[in-house]
């Protein structure tokens, strides 16, 4: 992870474990504690694509047609 040595990610041991073996992970904590960074870090070391339904494109996308979106997935 990017500047871990300023900034340690406890939970990074715990997330890289998990993606190991699960298809779906939650992070969930206080606002602004770094879930997002951590996620978009661990996830671009590994080859893993960040989708958020912040981006209003994405979330039109999903509403719209839930099945197709996952498709393109």
């Amino acid at each position: 992870m990017k500047d871990s040595a300023l900034y340690p990610r406890f939970s990074e041991t715990q997330l890289r474990e998990a993606i190991a073996d699960t298809p779906v992970i939650l992070i969930h904590g206080s606002r602004q504690c770094g879930k997002t960074t951590l996620a978009q870090s661990v996830g671009e070391e590994l080859g893993y694509r960040y989708i958020s339904f912040d981006d209003d494109t994405q979330l039109q996308a999903a509403k719209n047609d839930p099945v197709g979106y996952i498709y393109t997935l």
